[in-house]
């Protein structure tokens, strides 16, 4: 991943360190490095693991699935949409054969339509007929809580089936390139600079968990799990300011083959003229964005 328009060069960092401290059942594993081309310097790139189905990444049973919500759904050969308008596509299982109406197709299809007659039903908080039945809660209230500490203004959302027994989880953790003060979107439109800080802004009270955070249940996981996050945070400094040390001289090189310091980048809300200026805004976003959040969810 180039990282282009993260100029801090960090923020998947961030997103991947935070899910291994919050234990999600997998992260893709990334590293820095240097890249050349032919001979040729190309900057700092992020090795990372692509998200599939292995035993040692995403690692379900034969009859499971791992299906994506994101903006791209009508560019893949297969995909499925639910009576609530969310577009699904498939990363597993493989979709070499599958037509709309087959087996495979429809278990899926019909399991997340009645998730969501179910969560936007009378009786979507009972604890034996309500949602619950579908979904585990706690992986959805550890993604929704890792995407707002971040601040993520876009991301993919992962949704994992273990078995056609199990229940629906939520990881992993993915495109974070928009995260920690760097994008902002308002009713669907990016908001382009200059704009007001995005600090003091619910992200994700939209989809299934504006619903979601109607039911007392889930808001009382959810602030469990947020003390949790709040303990895993000087951990996650320590990591990163390790992280930032490792690429301190090689930035110097990147930003002299890509001269983009002080300029506006794509929908970047931001832009400044050093990247240990693009460091610290980042870290300084999240510095911020916990302590608003802290008030916000005390409130819940």
């Amino acid at each position: 991943m180039a990282e282009y328009c993260d100029k801090s060069m960090l923020r998947s960092t961030y997103a991947f360190e935070l899910s291994k401290l919050m234990d999600l059942p997998w992260t893709p594993r990334g590293y820095h490095v240097e890249v050349f081309l032919n001979g040729s310097y190309n900057g700092i790139y992020f090795l990372g693991e692509h998200v599939k189905v292995s035993s040692n990444r995403v690692n379900i049973a034969v009859d499971g699935y791992l299906i994506e919500n994101d903006n791209n759904w009508d560019k893949e050969p297969v995909w499925f949409t639910t009576n609530r308008g969310l577009h699904f596509t498939f990363k597993h299982p493989d979709t070499d054969g599958m037509v709309e109406g087959d087996e495979n197709y429809s278990f899926i299809l019909n399991y997340m339509n009645e998730f969501e007659t179910v969560l936007y039903s009378d009786y979507f908080d009972d604890p034996n007929t309500g949602y619950r039945k579908y979904i585990d809660v706690e992986s959805f209230a550890k993604w929704y809580l890792l995407q707002e500490t971040l601040g993520n203004a876009e991301p993919n959302p992962y949704y994992v089936l273990q078995s056609r027994t199990g229940k629906l989880e939520m990881y992993p953790v993915w495109d974070l390139e928009w995260s920690l003060g760097l994008a902002y979107m308002e009713n669907n439109r990016w908001v382009l600079p200059p704009a007001t800080s995005p600090v003091a802004h619910l992200y994700h009270r939209n989809t299934y968990f504006s619903r979601l955070l109607q039911d007392p249940y889930f808001v009382d996981i959810a602030k469990q799990e947020w003390i949790k996050v709040k303990g895993h945070l000087p951990t996650l400094t320590n990591i990163i300011s390790e992280k930032t040390e490792n690429i301190r001289y090689a930035q110097n090189k990147n930003f002299s083959r890509w001269p983009i310091l002080g300029k506006y980048i794509s929908v970047g809300l931001v832009k400044f003229d050093t990247w240990e200026e693009e460091v610290n805004y980042a870290k300084e976003f999240l510095d911020a964005r916990v302590q608003w959040l802290d008030f916000e969810i005390s409130n819940w």
